[in-house]
Formats: C-alpha cells, structure tokens, sequence
C-alpha cells in the first residue's frame, strides 16, 4: 500500500502530463508592444512593508507554536 501512496504523491507533484491551463497559455499569442507593469511608489512602499512582515509573523507563529 504504502508504493501506492508514493507513486500518488509523485504524480501530483511533479504532474508529467501538464495542466490544461498551462497548454493554454503557451498558445496565446503575444502582442505586439505590450507594455510592462507600471511601479508606482505605492506599490514600491507595500513590497518594503509586506517582506519585514511576514518575517515577523513567521518569527511570532514559530514561537506560539512551540
């Protein structure tokens, strides 16, 4: 039983036959002159506050947890 449960976790993670929506996104066609995403200072200013805080929260639920 337990190769049974190996070979499912296997084939779930590494998926040898794609997902359905990765086949569809190689198959859009790209535009011409798309432009790239526009960072704003906002965006700038919640990507600086965003990584310290998960680091905090990381740290808190690892001392909670044990």
């Amino acid at each position: 039983m337990k190769p049974t449960k190996i070979l499912l976790v296997c084939l779930l993670l590494f998926e040898p036959w794609g997902s359905p929506a990765r086949g569809q996104e190689q198959q859009l066609p790209t535009q011409i002159g798309q432009t790239e995403e526009q960072h704003t200072p906002v965006t700038a200013l919640l990507t600086v506050v965003n990584i310290p805080a998960r680091g905090l929260l990381c740290g808190a639920s690892s001392l909670l947890a044990s």
